[in-house]
């Protein structure tokens, strides 16, 4: 885990803001003495505990705050456990007297015990805010692989949720997200929830905390931020479009903190025509464990790889294109010659070695579905692995992301979420949340595992 994670981790129990905390140019300083929470526990045996506190945090009633001291530096460990709910563990790696870590994915009204080491107290969560007093919530089957899944909802104010696979509210916080246009993801590593309107970015911590807040007109000058947002070792990746000519054409810029990178521009790589309109209409921006960007073109059905990682020499450069049809842009690397592979409108691609994942949004009356694809890198064409029916026609955004056993899908049209076990074509579990009226605000359900 990197020091810079641990700095998130001490900084969201601090008690300090982002600003504070900060170097002047929005990057967080490389800290060792930072807390994490991780559902393993520490490496190594627990020290004596002196004292240990946990108090519930006054701006979400899902969350407490928990202080650990220890006889001798060391690692911690805090459980949290109460009937009915899934225990919960959370731990400081760092080799400290003094520990702070931040409880979260609780129920809501539930008396938790907590244990560090000899000792025990307990910690009440309160109800939830009258925003939620709306929620509603249809769920059926099992969910694996995830301990719930993070979506917004039109909850006056939008509100990002995380639900639970028994539909029950473990997390919630206001958004800047507002639209099907906006963007937003989860980063797992810091614990954060990123979301864009069409000029601000804005990353939040599980505590509440703000971590970075990037500005158009402030930390960038170009484009208006759409649809999407990515995430890799402490950089940020911001989808945006701006108007050439008569048309408005894609691309990406890369932040380290609030220092802008490069960017990445369509328009380098292909000759835009057009009278009018969105020409390229990217709608979806993934990054792989080694840091490449995945980027998804509806206009043209098309899947591009771009260098992510600002220490390799092709940063920021195209490196392949998959074609979903013979609507693709031209001289693609990857076609889709058999029919049950090609795809149509797609959504949420993602890269994991050579296995492509995407949402075919399809059309014309074709049920829409989650797509998994293999590159084959001889023939340069993808070979159909598995298909998730939605068994519904979803047009508008959706999402397949890959989880331990099986794939998460949802059709954002119809706002249901579904869990299908690998390789398998009838959902194993699938919800559907509402806020008392039809969901105007939901691209994709995004797996939670609270660590």
């Amino acid at each position: 885990m990197s020091a810079a994670t641990w700095w998130l981790a001490w900084l969201a129990c601090s008690g300090s803001t982002a600003s504070d905390s900060a170097t002047d140019d929005g990057r967080r300083p490389s800290s060792d003495t930072a807390g994490t929470a991780d559902t393993a526990g520490p490496t190594t045996s627990m020290p004596e505990v002196v004292s240990a506190s946990c108090a519930l945090s006054a701006d979400n009633a899902l969350v407490a705050f928990c202080d650990v001291e220890l006889a001798v530096a060391g690692p911690m460990s805090l459980g949290f456990a109460a009937p009915g709910a899934p225990s919960r563990t959370f731990s400081s790696l760092d080799d400290s007297l003094q520990h702070r870590v931040v409880a979260w994915g609780l129920l809501p009204q539930t008396a938790y015990e907590w244990t560090a080491g000899a000792l025990t107290g307990s910690v009440t969560t309160g109800a939830l805010p009258e925003a939620l007093d709306s929620f509603t919530v249809d769920v059926s089957g099992e969910l694996q692989g995830m301990d719930a899944v993070l979506q917004p909802l039109d909850c006056q104010p939008t509100m990002m949720l995380m639900i639970d696979g028994q539909g029950r509210i473990i997390w919630y916080g206001e958004t800047i997200y507002g639209s099907q246009m906006h963007g937003y993801d989860w980063s797992h590593d810091d614990r954060s929830v990123l979301a864009t309107s069409t000029t601000v970015f804005h990353e939040t911590h599980v505590s509440g905390e703000r971590l970075l807040e990037l500005v158009r007109g402030v930390h960038f000058d170009e484009g208006l931020l759409h649809h999407d947002v990515a995430r890799w070792r402490g950089l940020t990746f911001l989808l945006f479009e701006y108007p050439l000519g008569s048309v408005n054409v894609d691309g990406v810029h890369a932040f380290d903190g609030k220092t802008l990178l490069g960017t990445f521009d369509l328009a380098d790589h292909y000759t835009v025509e057009g009278t009018q309109g969105d020409w390229s209409h990217a709608n979806g921006l993934e990054v792989t464990e080694d840091g490449e960007l995945v980027l998804s073109l509806l206009r043209f059905d098309n899947v591009l790889g771009i260098g992510g990682d600002p220490a390799v020499s092709d940063f920021l450069d195209l490196r392949w294109v998959v074609a979903g049809s013979d609507r693709s842009l031209p001289d693609p690397d990857y076609t889709t010659e058999a029919q049950l592979a090609g795809f149509v409108g797609q959504h949420n691609a993602s890269r994991h070695g050579d296995d492509l994942y995407l949402f075919d949004n399809r059309g014309l009356g074709v049920l829409s579905r989650g797509l998994h694809l293999r590159m084959d890198h001889a023939k340069g064409t993808m070979d159909f692995v598995a298909q998730y029916p939605t068994a519904g026609l979803c047009q508008v955004q959706g999402g397949a992301i890959p989880v331990d056993g099986g794939v998460l899908v949802t059709c954002a049209t119809s706002t249901r979420v579904f869990y299908f076990e690998e390789g398998v074509d009838e959902p194993a579990w699938q919800m559907q949340a509402s806020c008392g009226g039809p969901t105007r605000t939901m691209a994709r359900a995004i797996p939670i595992t609270v660590w």
